[in-house]
């Protein structure tokens, strides 16, 4: 009996010993866990703090517009590339460094990426600019194919964008927008005034697309930027055509600051700025020559087209009026170029893009939520569309 007491002794002190060892690692955690919250507290004071950024005179790169003069000069920028650009049927065919300049794109091209990974398979991707993709499920293999012969054409991607309010309505299960160019592809009978598929199947249906073929309705369609590439997406079953903001492992935590931007910006949404359905992390790797290999998109509807600059004068009232309506939500663009401004002529509206560099006022900023229904936003943009298009 005495043996057997010894050993449930030893027992008892073993397990205690645990249970203090498991006590220590979860108040170290725990400790670990408060600094971080203290940092974060910290960093959430200093943004609080009145800036020295003035958005009405915008620094020597931008629209350099004050109230004063009201003239702006645009400079060139080395600004990122935008989430929406205007799509051409040749884009995907002209390397990447010598593109036509499409809506808000950089000058540089694709040579400003650091971290492109494309030393040895520049030469294979080189004669299009952009590469066949691989379907991989395999992250770290570029490709499972050969590359196309020389001379091969991508499928031709001519699908038209939807309309910033047919994907609003997706969004927020509202009505069919009668004025989207793919109507008649989201409707499954004739008669049907409202969207097949959620914001959030559409997301998943289109994963599932891109990760089963990356080569079909995926096209980038404009030089790619320090940050992204924009790509023309479509899910083929359905006839949704959005814009999918593209970019590689190295910059994604950069660039995927945008979500919790644009949720903040979520009353804005297909008026000042584009409507952002979600990001998506590919399950294979679409390789751009002189960008590296894109893994990751933020999924958005197409902006519009290449800020007027000649029409300033005119659209100025509605870059104001863009301006105030994100500021009001608590957001700082600091970079508001004319290459981060795009202009929707189907809703009247200068539309603003690229927020991963943008500062968040904390004093102004109302705790997002989920996307939910928000038809107070959606009807003056309806009415206002409707007068245009009248």
């Amino acid at each position: 009996m005495t043996s057997d007491a010894s050993l449930d002794y030893q027992r008892l002190l073993r397990e205690a010993e645990v249970r203090t060892r498991v006590a220590e690692e979860r108040t170290r955690v725990a400790e670990q866990r408060t600094r971080q919250l203290e940092e974060k507290l910290r960093q959430a004071k200093e943004r609080e703090r009145p800036t020295n950024f003035d958005e009405s005179v915008l620094h020597n790169r931008d629209l350099t517009c004050s109230p004063e003069t009201e003239n702006p000069s645009p400079t060139p920028s080395s600004a990122p590339l935008p989430s929406s650009s205007p799509s051409g049927s040749s884009a995907a065919n002209k390397d990447v460094s010598t593109g036509s300049r499409a809506a808000g794109q950089e000058d540089q091209g694709c040579d400003a990426w650091p971290d492109s990974s494309d030393a040895g398979q520049s030469k294979l991707a080189g004669k299009r600019g952009f590469s066949n993709a691989s379907g991989s499920s395999q992250p770290t293999r570029p490709r499972d194919r050969p590359p196309a012969p020389e001379g091969h054409q991508p499928p031709r991607h001519d699908a038209r964008f939807c309309s910033q309010l047919c994907i609003l309505g997706l969004r927020n299960n509202l009505p069919l927008d009668s004025y989207c160019p793919n109507i008649e592809l989201h409707r499954r009978h004739p008669k049907q005034s409202h969207h097949s598929i959620s914001a959030d199947e559409l997301l998943q249906k289109l994963k599932e697309q891109l990760d089963d073929d990356l080569d079909a309705n995926c096209t980038p369609f404009a030089d790619c930027g320090s940050h992204a590439v924009p790509f023309k997406l479509t899910l083929a079953a359905y006839g949704y055509t959005l814009v999918g903001k593209g970019t590689t492992s190295s910059l994604w935590g950069e660039v995927s600051e945008e979500i919790q931007t644009y949720r903040i910006l979520q009353k804005s949404q297909g008026g000042a700025v584009p409507v952002f359905l979600g990001p998506i992390d590919l399950g294979g790797i679409y390789f751009v020559t002189g960008a590296g290999e894109i893994r990751h998109m933020l999924i958005m509807s197409y902006g519009g087209v290449a800020f007027p600059q000649g029409q300033y004068n005119d659209l100025k009232h509605e870059f104001r009026r863009s301006r105030k309506e994100i500021k009001d939500c608590g957001v700082i663009h600091n970079d508001l170029s004319f290459s981060h401004m795009l202009w929707d002529k189907h809703t009247g509206r200068v539309v603003i893009i690229d927020f991963h560099g943008a500062k968040l006022d904390g004093l102004r900023i109302q705790a997002p939520g989920v996307f939910k229904r928000r038809t107070s936003s959606y009807q003056p943009l309806l009415r206002r569309a409707k007068r245009i298009r009248a």
